[in-house]
């Protein structure tokens, strides 16, 4: 795909991005070369048949992320690669206690994935007045049915942990994982748990399951953003509320035409409509291994199929700034969204 350059230099956000599903592929192949772990061809595809068929590759991406070095690495190129994308500001999110396994702590792998992300500030912002590349972390709780509430509430209390105790930038809270049959309503005390202690509140819904779960993730969780929120329109009421409380959906385009079979192209997907009906969202990548993307194809795409002027596209970006859960203070952030907007503008003045 032929890069827009409008798209590349316009600042933009990647607000839903998992850490564990969006290494470089070179680094995965060394990585399992230095651990002697196998990783079978045809894990990564083009289609999925499923969303739990999508979910399969984390099993091999969480089995090179062993130590703290391979963390803070994944880290790093992660946030290289999003900033020569023109991404000036990251969410990325990950389950910690899924990486427990090889002896890490919570905490340690917090530590490290933040270490990536100071690395990265550090080069890319050359001491600019205001540093314009910032990067944060989401901590996911998972649905599976064993870890359901005991083990979000843990995960909650570590996020605020990391970010109190041990200064690292966790901002946000989420619940990832097969949803459904899984609902969010279960998790409804990590959330607010999350809430008082003032992290932002993010909630996969809408992707597997009925616009019903968006409802129960917003009701029971008080969601402030929708992981996805593809099935929204089946619900008008909903809709609504969505539009009414400023509901960001983090819509993730290739990710969806991959786990939802019944989507032959995005023709049939609702974006387009979003924008027609003013429902507030933001593109974002979702996985860049498992989806084989970036953000820019992500905007590309959307360019193409819902034919976006420069103007459409500079709004769906200003809305990940809008909603961002910004690691410092309210005003802090709004001097951030400032600086973007005259980079933005100085961008769209030259293109």
């Amino acid at each position: 795909m032929v890069r827009n350059s409008f798209i590349s230099k316009l600042p933009k956000t990647d607000l839903h991005v998992h850490l564990d599903g969006s290494l470089r592929e070179t680094t995965l192949h060394e990585l399992a070369e230095q651990f002697a772990y196998d990783t079978p061809e045809g894990v990564f595809k083009e289609r999925y048949g499923s969303l739990e068929d999508y979910l399969r590759g984390f099993e091999f991406t969480c089995a090179v992320m062993r130590d703290e070095h391979s963390i803070a690495r994944i880290a790093y190129e992660l946030c290289a690669d999003a900033f020569n994308e023109g991404v000036y500001y990251q969410e990325i999110r990950f389950a910690p206690q899924l990486l427990e396994e090889h002896g890490l702590t919570c905490q340690q792998i917090l530590t490290a994935a933040s270490a990536g992300i100071a690395k990265a500030e550090a080069e890319f912002n050359n001491e600019t007045p205001i540093d314009l590349y910032r990067a944060s972390i989401i901590v996911c709780a998972m649905r599976f049915p064993e870890q359901f509430a005991s083990n979000s509430v843990a995960a909650v209390h570590s996020a605020i942990e990391a970010r109190d105790i041990l200064g690292l930038p966790v901002v946000g809270f989420d619940l990832a994982g097969a949803e459904y049959g899984n609902p969010a309503n279960a998790h409804s005390e990590a959330y607010k748990i999350a809430k008082d202690a003032g992290l932002g509140r993010t909630v996969h819904a809408g992707e597997a399951d009925a616009a019903s779960s968006i409802a129960d993730a917003i009701s029971s969780c008080d969601a402030q953003r929708i992981g996805h929120g593809t099935h929204l329109l089946q619900d008008e009421p909903l809709t609504r509320l969505v539009k009414d409380n400023d509901v960001l959906l983090e819509v993730c385009l290739t990710s969806n035409l991959q786990t939802m079979p019944h989507l032959k192209d995005l023709s049939q997907h609702p974006c387009r409509q979003f924008i027609e009906l003013d429902v507030p969202f933001t593109l974002a990548t979702d996985n860049r291994l498992v989806s084989r993307t970036d953000v820019c194809t992500e905007y590309q795409r959307a360019a193409e199929f819902a034919a976006l002027d420069h103007a459409q596209l500079a709004k769906i970006a200003a809305k990940g700034f809008d909603a961002m859960f910004f690691p410092g203070s309210v005003g802090q952030a709004q001097q951030y969204r400032d600086a973007i907007k005259v980079e933005t503008d100085r961008v769209r003045a030259n293109c």
